[in-house]
C-alpha cells in the first residue's frame, strides 16, 4: 500500500508542477470570457454547500453548491434573484478536493462571475479566470484578477486589483462591439 501511495503522491506533485508551467494558456482575457459566458452577473454569495456525491466508484467525491443573490446581470437571460453555482471540490471537515476549477467562497463574498449553464437550472464558473473577488479598499469597489491572462489593456498577475468600474466599463464596452453579445 505503501509505494501505491507515493506513487499518487508524485503525481499530484507531477500535476502541480504542470499546472504551474502550462496553467497560463488556461487562463482567459477579460475580452474572451466576456465574448464566450453566456451569463455574467454580480452576486452576493449566501450559502456555501459541499457536499459528498458518488463520482463513479468513489463515493466521497466533493461537489460544492453556492447559492448567490443576483445583484446585476451585464450579460444574458436570467431574470431570478438568485441561482446556483455547482462546482466539483470543496472541503468537508478534513477533507478536501481542489482542482484547478475549484474556487474559494464565503457567505457574504461579492463575486463578478462569468457562468456557463449545466443540469437542473445549476450554473458552472466559465473556466479558470471566471470568478473574480470583488472586495472595498477605500470606500471604493475593485476586482480581484490575478487569474485573468494579460491582455493589451492590463497586465495582471498575484495579487492584482483594479477598479471595479473600469472592469465594468470594459465588459459594457466588449459587449457593445460585439452587438451586446
Amino acid at each position: 500500500m505503501k509505494p501505491f501511495k507515493i506513487a499518487v503522491m508524485g503525481l499530484c506533485l507531477l500535476t502541480m508542477v504542470i499546472q504551474q508551467v502550462f496553467g497560463y494558456q488556461f487562463k482567459k482575457t477579460l475580452e474572451e470570457l466576456v465574448t464566450s459566458a453566456p451569463l455574467i452577473v454580480e452576486a452576493k454569495v449566501i450559502k456555501v454547500d459541499p457536499r459528498y456525491v458518488k463520482f463513479r466508484d468513489n463515493d466521497k467525491f466533493i461537489k460544492t453548491f453556492i447559492t448567490l443573490s443576483v445583484t446585476s446581470v451585464f450579460k444574458g437571460e436570467y431574470k431570478n434573484s438568485s441561482l446556483t453555482v455547482a462546482m466539483r471540490g470543496g472541503e468537508i471537515g478534513e477533507h478536501a478536493m481542489i482542482g484547478d476549477f475549484t474556487f474559494k467562497f464565503n457567505v457574504d463574498d461579492e463575486v463578478l462571475l462569468f457562468l456557463s449553464p449545466i443540469e437542473n437550472e445549476m450554473w458552472e464558473i466559465f473556466g479558470i479566470s471566471g470568478k473574480l473577488s470583488i472586495q472595498l479598499k477605500d470606500n471604493e469597489k475593485e476586482c480581484g484578477c490575478s487569474l485573468l491572462k494579460s491582455d493589451e489593456k492590463q497586465q495582471y498577475g498575484p495579487g492584482t486589483f483594479v477598479k471595479y468600474d473600469d472592469i465594468i466599463n470594459r465588459i459594457k464596452e466588449y459587449l457593445s462591439k460585439n452587438g451586446g453579445k
